[in-house]
């Protein structure tokens, strides 16, 4: 499925929502998703340095938004945004992120 500007990935999203982790409670739920795009500018947000993407962290999920993302085709670069809920040994300090004030 394609917007200007954003791409849902069905075999990306289907992995993130999978049952296995629907079961650890590692998935974002329905909920989650559709909050996201009101909720952003709410949460936290980091630069992670060593893997190149911004994470937004709130509400006890974290999503990735990983720019100029290869898809496919070599010439096709896009924003992907991937989710999980937040480890709770997840901290977000340190060299590798740096947090950017909205």
């Amino acid at each position: 499925m394609r917007t200007r500007g954003l791409i849902l990935n069905i075999k990306k999203f289907s992995h993130m929502i999978r049952r296995e982790k629907q079961s650890v409670n590692k998935a974002v739920g329905r909920d989650g998703w559709v909050a996201f795009p009101k909720e952003y500018r709410r949460m936290r947000l980091y630069w992670d340095s060593k893997k190149k993407n911004y994470v937004y962290v709130g509400g006890g999920n974290k999503f990735v938004v990983h720019p100029n993302k290869q898809l496919n085709t070599p010439r096709e670069r896009v924003v992907l945004v991937t989710a999980q809920k937040l480890n709770p040994d997840e901290h977000f300090n340190g060299k590798r992120f740096t947090e950017i004030y909205n």
